[in-house]
């Protein structure tokens, strides 16, 4: 650990400290050694040593780490953005947008620091000690999508694929499943395309023209759900795809209400179904 990283983790550990005190955000169980096990997750450590088949500590780490605290994060952050939330030390003044807030919330639902290892994770390799240990082999410094392909599909990660120890014995299935789900075909060419998905709104739904919304897409032919950065649902949209799509999308509230205008990076994969 870096002194950047023990920084980061210290940190974390006191913005969480807050957000315990908020009922929404309040795990149950809360282990008494919980900033003990927060800093093994988050240096990426394997869990399995700390929490020693503990049923609490691993009900700790999927309620309050992979979901309450990236939650409560989250909505911090959108919050101050927002409101145009200024940084202070006592005398001077920085815009919060002046700082990079987007990489504390993945790195605690992930459970590593590594920006590069926690893309990889959020792309779908679902082992956290594997996710480490490849970009750790590879000296992996990806940080978006697009750098993540270009990992992807280099010699090295290719080469390092056929050994059926890697990333580790026990993650090499799950690397296998996760590579063969990422082979593109050569003349799939990803570009960004426009669109507008209509929404049926839920009644308790509050929006604003022009609010980020998240769209999540659960299974084939199941119209997508509409979620607030907090990833509060909002509504459904009224269309739906027969395949999950493979890029990723930025959207917004339309101007009218009427829906979500978006932006999609990815194949052309977006065949739209009533």
């Amino acid at each position: 650990m870096t002194a950047d990283e023990d920084l980061a983790v210290d940190s974390i550990g006191k913005l969480d400290e807050l957000l315990f005190e908020i009922p929404p955000f309040r795990p149950d169980p809360l282990p008494v050694d919980w900033r003990d096990i927060l800093s093994t997750w988050l240096k990426g450590q394997p869990i399995a040593d700390h929490a020693n088949d503990d049923p609490e500590v691993l009900r700790f780490i999927e309620d309050a780490l992979i979901y309450r605290l990236p939650w409560g994060m989250e909505a911090i952050r959108v919050r101050a953005e927002a409101n145009d939330d200024k940084v202070t030390d006592g005398i001077n003044f920085w815009d919060f947008t002046d700082y990079e807030t987007g990489l504390a919330a993945p790195a605690v639902e992930t459970g590593t620091l590594n920006r590069s290892a926690a893309l990889l994770m959020q792309a779908g390799f679902s082992s956290r000690t594997g996710a480490v240990k490849a970009v750790a082999d590879t000296q992996a410094t990806f940080d978006s999508s697009k750098g993540l392909r270009i990992w992807l599909a280099s010699d090295a990660v290719r080469e390092l694929s056929e050994n059926e120890d890697w990333p580790t014995h026990g993650s090499h299935r799950l690397w296998r499943e996760f590579m063969e789900g990422h082979d593109t075909p050569e003349d799939e060419v990803w570009s960004i395309q426009d669109g507008m998905l209509p929404v049926a709104w839920d009644d308790d739904a509050s929006i604003t023209a022009g609010d980020t919304v998240q769209l999540h897409f659960e299974m084939p032919y199941e119209p997508p759900i509409a979620l607030s950065p907090g990833f509060e649902p909002l509504g459904r949209g009224k269309m739906f795809l027969e395949n999950k799509p493979k890029g990723i999308f930025r959207a917004v509230v339309a101007p009218n209400k009427a829906g979500v205008t978006f932006e999609y990076l990815g194949p052309n994969d977006l065949d739209w179904l009533f």
